[in-house]
């Protein structure tokens, strides 16, 4: 009997120390969580040639300010087509910022954002156009983003 109870307590010991290992491995394995989460995007500092200050904070993705006269800036992030990949080595996103002056247009921005040391920079824009409609955004392995434009 008391050999039973040694082999049980030795096969306990292995069985623990090869679940630890596993553990382990696994801890080892598992990637460092995005910083580039929705969540993110939608509550961050993007850059505006609308703003007075060429910035906009957006919150849950919108951003508005009074201009000139009674007009409002209104800036805000579409949820819709997102990409993310890598830019010289760095975790990216592409998201779109539509901004309206307060005028008849809608000119819609692709802003990149990029993880610089645990935080997200938006880094550049370029504009889209007027009122487009994007159908599809991809990042390829050079870092080149392409935008699908209906």
């Amino acid at each position: 009997m008391q050999r039973i109870a040694q082999t049980l307590g030795a096969l306990a010991l292995a069985a623990g120390a090869l679940f630890a290992g596993a553990q382990t491995a696994a801890a080892q394995e598992t990637p460092t969580p995005s910083v580039l989460t929705p969540d993110v995007l939608a509550n961050m500092e993007y850059q505006s040639e609308f703003t007075a200050s060429g910035t906009a904070v957006l919150v849950n993705g919108i951003y508005s300010e009074t201009a000139a006269g009674d007009s409002v800036v209104t800036i805000r992030l579409l949820e819709e087509p997102q990409a993310t990949g890598m830019v010289d080595g760095q975790e990216a996103a592409a998201v779109l910022i539509a901004e309206n002056g307060g005028g008849s247009g809608t000119f819609v921005h692709l802003a990149l954002v990029v993880d610089q040391g645990g935080m997200p920079v938006n880094t550049s824009n370029a504009f889209l156009g007027d009122r487009v409609a994007v159908s599809a955004m991809e990042f390829r392995d050079d870092g080149t983003i392409v935008v699908g434009l209906v």
